[in-house]
């Protein structure tokens, strides 16, 4: 019973979770109106690490007390009944080839140790000066794959299948629904983003892991189920076995999705168990059965070290990742790849200070999902371990809607500031600059004016300069040759992404220096 119950809530939340990824797009309307980055705020492990780092947390985030209480009095259910990741892995075993399950007392334990060797090391990174959660954290991790990777594919083939299907008979049958799906579903425009092959090969290749051995991910290396695990561990759900009734027959172990010793008599260990209820459904003898019991009080310094020891890692193991972690956030901090990540890099409209962004940003990819211009994009090593798959906005390939601030609002941890409209208009991301050598009415005597025509800031920071100049014929000709106001442009970059050249634009937009609130440049006025 509890099996059945299981699978039905787990497909219940991997449809929730698609459903508000899919919604997480740009309609039209400078609102979303849901919750979209529900499964983030109540991620514990994003909460604490983001506390670790700033001393402060998102108000929405405070949800993650709530995965933290139900853990203490259902065990480390998340994994098995909610976890995005967690039902993807095990879906894809029953796609991929089925092996034998192992038993974990024959050499199995010791990889189980190494998620929480990883999870000290996150947690001592946050507090050194690193946020490394959103690499391997597996809600952010699912959501900046399938967005990224997996979405702007998905887009191609639904466009091209209603395009297809509108050329046949069944065209005036499939476009109402198609319609619907344009204007609710699809983003206004065909979504392509930077390094989208390398995280959908990646995601694919976890999700085989578990082909090799059982739900690989969940078992070593995921650091929220390391939390999660350590919080049941001292949590009220215990597995009740009747000595009696086992024959040792080792069915429920051969079940067991995270490798929990159920056969062993009180060696069941809850840091392990996913509650997925296969040991119980498996035992002939119906000898086993979930219960709560209340754990006994005990002072905290006790109640650590028996939950340390009861999640077998060794105290050697234990500080060698915790000195890693610590060695490891400042040197990040100061050896970016790029030499001057906060004037080279444009971040999103209310990003605020570098520095403070990359304390706070988590990687997940909602803001890029949800850019209606197509412009940001997740860094590759080019800013550094610490900026990898953070959001910079790539001018040639999108750019930064004037009147939108619907970044802000996706953000689960304000790495991006939410903005009002007017706050927006005002913000300052960068700088366009124009190459007179490549621009048309300069070096050709060609007149153009796209720039100046797609301007969004009212008064426009491009306007148009009467000049004569001598074309490479020799002929003089009249042209209006643009000009940049450095006191209006605010950096969005849509000058950039339109201008018509072929290759690098003639007008390109680059970095300022921004301010701790994201919303003024270090230029002296022009005037």
């Amino acid at each position: 019973m509890l099996r059945r119950v299981r699978i039905a809530v787990q497909l219940a939340f991997l449809a929730l979770f698609f459903y508000l990824l899919i919604r997480t797009v740009g309609t039209g309307e400078d609102r979303l109106g849901l919750p979209v980055r529900a499964f983030l705020d109540f991620d514990p492990l994003i909460a604490l690490t983001t506390w670790l780092r700033t001393h402060a947390l998102p108000g929405a985030m405070a949800l993650a007390a709530v995965t933290v209480a139900l853990t203490l009095l259902l065990g480390r259910f998340v994994c098995g009944w909610v976890c995005p990741m967690g039902t993807l892995s095990q879906i894809s075993l029953r796609i991929g080839r089925r092996r034998r399950a192992e038993r974990s007392r024959d050499g199995w334990t010791a990889a189980q140790r190494w998620k929480y060797l990883i999870l000290v090391f996150v947690l001592a990174g946050a507090a050194g000066g690193a946020l490394w959660t959103g690499i391997l954290d597996p809600i952010s991790l699912t959501v900046r794959s399938l967005s990224l990777g997996f979405g702007p594919g998905a887009e191609s083939v639904t466009r091209g299948a209603a395009n297809a299907l509108a050329r046949t008979p069944l065209g005036r049958a499939t476009d109402p629904a198609y319609e619907w799906i344009r204007d609710n579903v699809l983003a206004p425009r065909p979504p392509l983003f930077e390094q989208g092959m390398l995280l959908a090969t990646l995601f694919i290749g976890l999700l085989a892991l578990s082909w090799w051995r059982r739900r690989f991910w969940c078992r070593v290396l995921c650091p929220l189920g390391a939390l999660l695990g350590a919080i049941a561990q001292g949590g009220s759900l215990t597995l009740k076995q009747k000595e009696s009734a086992c024959t040792e027959c080792a069915l429920c172990t051969i079940h067991c999705q995270g490798a929990a010793d159920p056969d062993r008599m009180d060696g069941w260990r809850p840091s392990e168990c996913f509650v997925c209820g296969n040991c119980t459904a498996s035992c002939r003898q119906s000898g086993l059965a979930f219960d709560f019991t209340f754990p006994r009080l005990l002072p905290l310094k006790q109640k650590v070290r028996q939950s340390v020891t009861a999640l077998d890692v060794r105290r050697r193991q234990m500080l060698i990742a915790l000195g890693l972690g610590f060695v490891a956030a400042p040197i990040a901090r100061v050896s970016p790849a790029r030499a001057h990540p906060a004037t080279a890099t444009i971040r999103p409209p209310g990003a605020g200070s570098e520095n403070e962004f990359l304390d706070r940003c988590v990687r997940c990819g909602e803001c890029m999902k949800v850019c209606v211009g197509n412009g940001l994009h997740p860094a590759g090593m080019d800013e550094g371990l610490l900026g990898l798959w953070t959001p910079l906005l790539r001018s040639r390939i999108g750019y930064c809607e004037y009147e939108c601030t619907l970044c802000g609002q996706v953000c689960p941890t304000g790495a991006i500031r939410r903005l009002t409209r007017e706050e927006k208009e005002r913000t300052v991301i960068g700088l366009a600059w124009i190459e007179p050598g490549k621009c048309l009415p300069f070096a050709y005597a060609t007149p153009c004016i796209v720039c100046e025509e797609h301007c969004p800031t009212s008064p426009k920071a491009i306007v148009l300069e009467d000049a004569t100049v001598t074309a490479p014929s020799g002929e003089t000709r009249a042209v209006r040759r643009p000009k940049i106001d450095p006191r209006r442009c605010v950096g969005c970059g849509i000058c950039e992404y339109r201008c018509p050249l072929d290759g690098d634009a003639a007008i390109r937009v680059f970095g300022v220096n921004r301010t701790g609130q994201g919303s003024a440049f270090d230029l002296e006025d022009s005037g």
